[in-house]
């Protein structure tokens, strides 16, 4: 007896399956029923991503370093008006002459359906790309921390549009991300976790700090090639934004400058302390992370830049001073 909804193992694997085609290297790609997203809180900068992505795929040149296909694009988007997506679209470098074809969704809130994107769609064969602002407007979800509401939400998305398009077209769809912070990208969407569980990749952009403005961007993929957190350089005269260091690469420089800076308070300290003693005396007088300070101190010793006067036994503490190769002079110059 024939079950439709099953597949047998032969069939399953002599299938000729189309390969998915990257719309954009690594990050997005088509032939896959699962949408992608760009999530980041109000104000991140999703939306000037997704127009950057959105030129950068009708112009076919690189985005966030990665290659793209080009071809036309449609804007599903219901929170931009027409003027200021011009504005942005401008300042991007969009040629509608000689790119591919950017078409913005211009409608009413009852217009903003699946039924309306399938239709735009049908229209026109050569979109490979689908920005969907916010998702949420469209596929209307009875309650968005529901998994279960979502799950119906993304099924009745596949069933009107999704298995129709997936072949030729890529979905990416914008929306909030968790307050709650999180280093597991794949839950970064607001809201239930099916909304990110049912993504086939992902862009994450956060502010770092109420008290530091820089961007952090990072990617997840099933099956792509991900971007660790990296802060975004962005140019406001262009409004295009490209890959910077990356945190940790940051966070590795930091922790060496801080190393560095102790360093050179121990040494000015026994220069202008010379015969006193580490714990006691120094550290105590020196700023920095207990930890690190011991790890320099040790350091210094090994290197010989430190030398021990005393044994350090009972009745007689241990008492250091600089080796005779450091010039002191120059470290009571940095002292004062």
């Amino acid at each position: 007896m024939e079950t439709p909804y099953l597949i047998s193992g032969k069939n399953l694997m002599t299938t000729p399956y189309p390969e998915g085609l990257w719309i954009v290297d690594g990050i997005f790609r088509i032939g896959r029923k699962r949408l992608s997203l760009i999530t980041g809180e109000p104000g991140s900068g999703k939306s000037t991503l997704s127009h950057q992505l959105a030129v950068a795929v009708a112009k076919g040149i690189p985005f966030l370093a990665r290659e793209t296909v080009k071809s036309d694009v449609l804007i599903w988007q219901t929170e931009e008006e027409p003027a200021d997506l011009q504005v942005s679209l401008k300042r991007l470098g969009y040629d509608h002459e000689r790119d591919g074809e950017i078409t913005a969704f211009n409608g009413s809130p009852s217009e903003n359906t699946l039924l309306h994107l399938h239709q735009a769609l049908d229209a026109r064969p050569n979109v490979r790309l689908v920005l969907i602002e916010t998702l949420d407007a469209l596929l209307k979800m009875e309650d968005s921390n529901s998994n279960t509401a979502a799950r119906v939400a993304f099924d009745k998305f596949d069933e009107q549009v999704g298995q129709h398009f997936n072949l030729r077209t890529c979905f990416v769809g914008l929306c909030y991300e968790n307050k709650k912070k999180s280093a597991n990208k794949w839950t970064a969407a607001s809201g239930a976790t099916t909304i990110s569980g049912r993504a086939d990749g992902s862009i994450s952009v956060e502010v770092v700090s109420q008290f530091d403005d820089r961007r952090v961007l990072s990617t997840r993929t099933r099956h792509g090639r991900s971007i660790p957190p990296t802060y975004l350089n962005f140019e406001p005269s262009t409004g295009i934004s490209t890959l910077g260091q990356r945190v940790e690469e940051e966070k590795k420089a930091n922790a060496e400058k801080s190393k560095e800076h102790i360093e050179e308070q121990i040494l000015t300290y026994f220069a202008n302390h010379p015969d006193t003693s580490y714990n006691d005396d120094c550290a105590a007088a020196i700023t920095g992370r207990d930890k690190n300070k011991d790890k320099v101190f040790a350091r210094l010793l090994r290197s010989g830049r430190l030398v021990k006067i005393g044994k350090g036994v009972k009745g007689s503490k241990g008492v250091y001073r600089l080796s005779e190769s450091i010039p002191v002079e120059s470290l009571s110059e940095v002292a004062a």
